[in-house]
C-alpha cells in the first residue's frame, strides 16, 4: 500500500540502521561506556545532550520514577562539556557496532552550537541532533537559524528534536524542514509535571517540576508523529512513551521511520532493545505484515478512508 504523503528518503538512507530501535539522548549516554553497551542492542546510540562549558546539573534528586514505565526529571544537562564529549564519541566510534549520534544541548549562541557541531563530526559521529527545549531563542527564530547554520558547515546528517509544548510543533517542524534538516525527532519530555512525597510533602525532585517522560506521554508523542509525519517530508523518529513492541507500531503507524527510547532503557538497561525487537517481530507476524514498511503511516491511509459506515448517524 503506497504511503498517502511522499517522502523524500528514509532515516536508514541516512544512516544504517541494524535495526528500528534508537537510544534517545538521556542518562544512559552520558558515558562511552554507556553509549557503547547500548551499542550492541540498539539500532543506533544518541548521546546525553552536550554543552560548551562543562554542567554539574541540578542538585539531587533531579530523576523521579512515575508508575511502573514514567518518570519526571530536571537535570539541566549535567555533563562534561563538548571537548570531553567529544572524546567520548571519538572512543565509542570505534567500540560500539551501532551508529553514535552527538546531541547539542540548547544553546544561546549559534557560533557555540557550530563549535560544537564541528567537534562532533571531527570525533566521528554519524549524525547531530539539536535538543531545543525550554523555550529558549524560538522567539528570534533560533531554530531555523541554527538549523539552516550548522547543515551549511557540517556533512554528516543534522535531526532537530522538538517539544511539545513550545509553540506549534507542526510550525516547528516545517520550519526545520525549510531550514534544511534531515529529519524530525519527536518529542522531548512534556514540561512542567510534579510529584509530590505524601510522607515528607515536599516535591519528588529539588528543582521541584520537571520534564515527564516515558509511558505516560505515548498518546501525545503518537500525536505529535502523525502531526508532523502529515506536514513534511523528511523523516520522522518517534521519541516519547514505548515500552512494548505495541508502542512502537504506534508511532510506525503514524508515520515515524525509527523509534527513540530512554525511559525504557533507564529502568531496563540494553536487555530493553532485545525484548522490543523480539516482541515487534513477533507482533508483526501476528498482524500479517512481512515487515515495518508495509505498515508505516497506515493511521493516515485509514483516516483518508473513512468507511460511510463510519460517518453514519446511530439510529435511535
Amino acid at each position: 500500500m503506497p504511503e498517502p504523503y511522499p517522502r523524500r528518503q528514509r532515516f536508514s538512507d541516512l544512516i544504517p540502521l541494524r535495526n528500528p530501535f534508537i537510544l534517545a539522548s538521556g542518562p544512559p549516554g552520558r558515558h562511552a561506556e554507556g553509549m557503547i553497551q547500548f551499542g550492541r542492542t540498539a539500532g543506533a546510540v544518541v548521546g546525553k545532550s552536550a554543552t560548551l562549558h562543562a554542567q554539574q546539573g541540578n542538585p539531587q534528586p533531579r530523576i523521579a520514577r512515575v508508575g511502573q514505565w514514567g518518570m519526571i526529571n530536571w537535570e539541566d544537562l549535567p555533563n562534561p562539556g563538548y571537548k570531553a564529549f567529544a572524546e567520548m564519541i571519538a572512543q565509542a566510534k570505534q567500540e560500539s557496532p551501532a551508529p553514535i549520534i552527538g546531541s547539542i544541548g540548547p544553546l544561546e549562541s549559534v557560533d557555540e552550537q557550530l563549535l560544537i557541531a564541528h567537534a562532533f563530526e571531527d570525533a566521528g559521529a554519524d549524525a547531530l541532533e539539536l535538543d531545543f527545549k525550554w523555550g529558549a531563542g524560538f522567539g528570534d527564530d533560533l531554530l531555523s537559524r541554527l538549523t539552516g547554520a550548522i547543515k551549511q558547515v557540517v556533512r554528516i546528517p543534522v535531526i532537530v528534536k522538538l517539544s511539545p509544548y513550545i509553540g506549534d510543533i507542526v510550525d516547528n517542524a516545517i520550519a526545520a524542514e525549510q531550514a534544511g534538516a534531515d529529519a524530525i525527532s519527536a518529542i522531548n519530555t512534556v514540561y512542567p509535571a510534579m510529584k509530590i512525597n505524601v510522607d515528607t510533602g515536599k516535591p519528588a525532585l529539588s528543582f521541584g517540576s520537571g520534564g515527564l517522560s516515558g509511558g505516560p506521554i505515548l498518546t501525545i508523542a503518537v500525536a505529535a508523529v502523525y502531526r508532523i509525519y502529515k506536514a513534511t517530508t523528511i523523516p520522522v523518529l518517534a521519541s516519547g512513551g514505548v515500552t512494548c513492541a505495541e508502542d512502537a507500531l504506534q508511532h510506525v503507524m503514524a508515520g515515524a521511520d525509527a523509534v527513540q527510547v530512554c525511559t525504557a532503557a533507564m529502568i531496563e538497561g540494553p536487555e530493553v532493545f532485545t525484548r522490543l525487537n523480539t516482541e515487534l517481530d513477533a507482533l508483526l507476524s501476528r498482524l500479517g505484515y512481512s515487515s515495518l514498511d508495509e505498515c508505516r503511516g497506515i493511521a493516515h491511509q485509514t483516516a483518508l478512508h473513512v468507511p460511510s459506515s463510519a460517518t453514519a448517524k446511530p439510529k435511535n
